[in-house]
């Protein structure tokens, strides 16, 4: 759920144009895997790392972002910045849920590496964000994504009835 708050925050702050969502999360709010992802990766794309880092940071550290993690009983305790170079921006954060226990960890990490992977902007699907209450973010995420998972399955399963 984070993520998706995360990325309904980032329309405010980064044209769409500057990001692609990718991996785990664009598999599950864009496809309906069941896999879930712990971490947000997204390719930056036309963007300086300086902008995309202060842009990012601000939106991390405002009251905005604050109140709409309250709405659904989240709050960040701590974020970090370990790696700020050309070509990774990465913010790891600790976040209480609802329980108030244990902290839960993440990232969020953009990637400045070349793809010619095709991406399109949409919502993602509205049965993944229903489930928390939530409007859909609309981001331009990898749009070969599924065709890759289904490859990677085919290949395990082959590397499987290999070895029996």
């Amino acid at each position: 759920m984070f993520h998706l708050l995360f990325l309904r925050a980032l329309e405010t702050r980064l044209d769409r144009k500057c990001y692609v969502v990718k991996d785990g999360v664009n598999l599950r709010s864009w496809f309906g895997s069941a896999r879930y992802s712990e971490d947000l990766d997204l390719d930056a794309v036309s963007i300086e790392s300086y902008i995309l880092g202060e842009r990012v940071d601000y939106l991390l550290g405002s009251a905005a972002f604050r109140t709409l993690l309250t709405s659904q009983s989240l709050c960040v305790t701590r974020a970090t910045k370990p790696k700020q170079t050309e070509t990774t921006q990465r913010w790891k954060l600790e976040i209480v849920g609802p329980s108030g226990r244990l902290p839960l960890h993440t990232k969020i990490e953009f990637s400045r590496r070349a793809s010619d992977e095709p991406y399109t902007l949409e919502p993602a699907r509205p049965e993944i964000v229903q489930a928390y209450g939530l409007p859909a973010p609309t981001a331009n995420h990898h749009a070969a994504a599924r065709r890759g998972e289904t490859e990677d399955r085919r290949a395990r399963g082959a590397q499987g009835a290999a070895g029996t």
